[in-house]
């Protein structure tokens, strides 16, 4: 190992001195040379760099010569935002220190102390989030001391001509920082800060109102940031005193009507549905003003029509007319019956009843007149407002908890709404409906199960988007219901926790509501093999909650998680990776019918890996990699468990020995094999060897290690191999020694007694030691099976 070298000792070219801060493997250079480096265009890029190395003295000290030698100025603004995620962001407490205490101080510093200007060029509208991080690292622990005092507020509200992002970012800031500090001091604060409910609703209005009837004139750009004020608008509305009712009524009324406007922009339907429900507590309430706003979105009033004049005179006077001619004729009625000229009357009572037929006539045609000057619209079913509907009813579910039954109202929500939007030809209105429907579905098992069928169709043949969505629904379903709801016709409801993949027979009719489960598996599985990385990393996800969860136990899916996990190239990615070595130590550590599980995976993930062509990138990953971590994360010696008592460290040893009968019987078969045996060795076997020296047998079950010895004796003698043979070897003389230590454990804990030292590495002696009668762990009866065969 070379002496660490001193950055002193050398002469170096600015070229050296970044290579040596990029290159060089000492974290003490690379921090003296980030110290001595002047910042420039050429050393800027490296001196960020290092505010991601790996040593946090040097991270620290990338950030505390960034503050000091490079004006916020001299940053991108790209560059700027990913310093103030990444540090404050950082898992180091002396780094984010350096952020809060150093860096953004200075930048501030810079600046004249304007917050204002450091949001500016922070440049909320790429990224909000770290505009907001910023603030309160500034000003988070001094809530009541803000140096600059905000004077664009005037009674409670920005006027609409002065508003700007920044100040709409900063005046949500500092009245969420003193709703959280609380106080008499905070309160007083806040009033002066937020208007009346009753004025900031008509503000609100106006604004939001303001960016719907220009929005034609505005560029894409203004038009973004207009909607991100009114988003912010929106935010600071949540903050609102509503105890008086007035106020409170004013502000959900205004909040309704701007949902109903079909010019809303559709980004601010989210909000304002979330402030909706922020203001109204009740659920009956809430599905009813959901149902109102969806009808009034879709189901519009009729439009008023022009009506043509000329139509509308000449047939008021025809009435006219026939008016007239039934008077005359009542008229001459009369006379005829005083003169009793009774013929004369009754061709005149005929002539009159016919006029009047052709009044009443008229008259319905007056009144269809006067409704077919409204024309009726058919009802909406485009991309805009079908997404506000949606997005409405997302956040309503989002409240909802499960019940008995599904509301009236809700269902006919799904029908008219949610499952025409599932036709729709735009993907983002496909993907929305999805959530929606899988929403629905948690509330109620019954509508999960009609609808599963659709939503696995959606899993495999849509848009990746649309594929995510329905997987999610799909795996939150089983996680809450259970696989045991897709079996209707067992009416004990036993779980199926223990579902194998591969358990199945195609003529098995007795497994008919059993197979309807495996099979939708086998679906959900074939998609781990799935070109998309998204799809193949939430459907990886889903099986590690089921698995985690006990809703499915299954060693063939554990073997292609780990195969996944090791694959070099596996479509999943970094978020892939991140979530199965999250899941399998958290897994094995539950409980040890998981490291049973586990441990039963190992042999079906080798004997993968051995039959993977040599095209294939598993042909890459190295055996023993895979065994030493199962075998580590199923032993509870390894410190893999928080703590384990003398009976549980005990139950846990018959995770290792049923694994070593599995490995011995497949040492066994290998050896046994016609194709195989007249070669000397294999790799197969050499790796299933070395992965029984790995395991860790202890004396708990008597029966067990006898069985073991014996097996591994039959190797010894049957290989032929030198190598195969000093493993078989290895393994015996391992075996042998952990019993042998178990028992001196058991005698020591339990009283004197006599042992007698195995020799020659034979385990004759053991059964006769002397130790207290206990109760033997049972052997796997499959495990049992095998030897019996052998």
């Amino acid at each position: 190992m070379r002496p660490r070298p001193s950055v002193a000792a050398f002469s170096l070219s600015p070229s050296g001195f970044m290579h040596l801060l990029e290159r060089d493997p000492y974290p003490e250079v690379r921090r003296a040379v980030l110290v001595s480096l002047s910042p420039s265009l050429r050393s800027l890029p490296y001196m960020l760099g290092r505010t991601r190395d790996v040593r946090e003295s040097v991270r620290k000290a990338a950030f505390e010569v960034l503050a000091e030698t490079v004006h916020i100025d001299g940053l991108k603004i790209a560059q700027r935002v990913s310093l103030v995620r990444q540090g404050l962001a950082d898992h180091s407490q002396g780094v984010r220190n350096a952020v809060r205490s150093r860096l953004l101080p200075a930048w501030l510093h810079s600046l004249n102390g304007d917050p204002l200007t450091l949001l500016n060029r922070l440049d909320p509208e790429s990224d909000i989030e770290a505009s907001f991080l910023a603030l309160r690292a500034l000003f988070g622990n001094r809530a009541c001391d803000v140096k600059r005092e905000f004077t664009m507020v005037h009674e409670g509200l920005i006027p609409i001509a002065g508003l700007t992002l920044e100040g709409a970012v900063y005046w949500r800031f500092l009245v969420e920082l003193f709703h959280e500090s609380g106080g008499t001091q905070s309160e007083e604060k806040m009033e002066d800060l937020l208007a009346e409910p009753l004025d900031y609703a008509q503000y609100l209005q106006d604004y939001i109102r303001s960016i719907s009837s220009n929005s034609d004139d505005l560029s894409c750009m203004d038009n973004i940031q207009k909607e991100m004020i009114a988003q912010q608008l929106v935010f600071l509305a949540k903050y609102l005193d509503v105890s008086d009712e007035a106020g409170r009524h004013k502000l959900l009324t205004t909040v309704g009507h701007l949902l109903s406007d079909s010019s809303l922009p559709l980004s601010l339907a989210p909000p304002l549905a979330s402030l909706l429900f922020t203001l109204e507590i009740l659920p009956d309430r809430r599905l009813q003003l959901v149902a109102e706003i969806v009808s009034e979105l879709r189901d519009p009033f009729p439009v008023p029509q022009p009506i043509d004049a000329e139509t509308v005179r000449q047939h008021e006077l025809e009435m006219a007319r026939l008016r007239v001619c039934i008077h005359d004729t009542g008229v001459t009625l009369d006379s005829c019956i005083q003169a009793k000229d009774y013929e004369r009357a009754a061709e005149l009572k005929t002539e009159l009843r016919q006029l009047q037929t052709s009044w009443e006539t008229l008259q319905k045609q007056s009144n269809f007149i006067a409704l077919d000057c409204t024309h009726e619209v058919e009802q909406k079913c485009d991309a805009s407002s079908l997404l506000r509907c949606l997005a409405l009813l997302e956040e309503l579910l989002k409240g909802c908890l499960p019940g008995p039954a599904i509301s009236p109202t809700l269902l006919e929500l799904l029908n008219t709404l949610v499952l025409t939007s599932v036709t729709s030809e735009d993907p983002a209105v496909r993907e929305v409906a999805v959530r929606s429907l899988g929403g629905i579905g948690l509330l109620s098992c019954p509508v999960a199960c009609q609808h599963l069928p659709l939503l696995l169709q959606m899993s495999q043949l849509d848009e990746e988007q649309v594929r995510v969505a329905a997987l999610h629904s799909i795996f939150d379903f089983i996680q809450l219901f259970g696989l045991e709801a897709l079996e209707p016709h067992d009416p004990s409801g036993s779980p199926t926790g223990d579902l194998e993949l591969d358990e199945l027979e195609d003529s098995a009719e007795e497994h008919v509501e059993k197979a309807m489960a495996t099979n939708i598996l086998k679906l959900l599985t074939a998609l781990l093999d799935s070109e998309s990385a998204e799809v193949c990393a939430v459907t990886a996800e889903g099986f590690a909650k089921l698995q985690a969860c006990g809703r499915v136990s299954s060693p063939r899916l554990l073997s292609r998680l780990l195969l996944l996990w090791h694959n070099p190239l596996a479509p999943g990615g970094t978020k892939l990776r991140s979530c199965l070595a999250t899941f399998f130590p958290g897994y094995a550590a539950a409980c040890r019918s998981n490291r049973e599980v586990l441990a039963n995976s190992l042999l079906p993930t080798l004997r993968t890996l051995r039959s993977a062509p040599i095209s294939s990138p598993l042909t890459q990953v190295e055996p023993l990699k895979l065994v030493r971590l199962v075998v580590s994360l199923s032993n509870t010696r390894d410190g893999n468990t928080r703590h384990w008592n003398s009976v549980l460290a005990q139950e846990d040893t018959s995770v290792h020995e049923s694994l070593a009968l599995q490995l011995c019987n497949a040492v066994l078969e290998e050896l046994n094999d016609p194709e195989t045996k007249e070669a000397k060795t294999s790799w197969w076997t050499v790796v299933l060897l070395k992965a029984l020296a790995m395991l860790h047998v202890s004396g708990t079950d008597q029966s067990t290690p006898q069985h073991l010895q014996n097996m591994l004796q039959r190797i010894k003698a049957d290989t032929g191999d030198r190598l195969c043979k000093q493993l078989a070897k290895k393994a015996l003389n391992n075996l042998c020694e952990k019993v042998q230590a178990r028992a001196c454990v058991d005698l020591s804990t339990d009283g004197p007694a006599q042992s007698h030292e195995p020799k020659n590495g034979s385990l004759s002696n053991f059964d006769q030691a002397k130790t207290p009668k206990r109760t033997a762990l049972p052997v796997k009866l499959a495990a049992k099976d095998k030897i019996n065969k052998v």
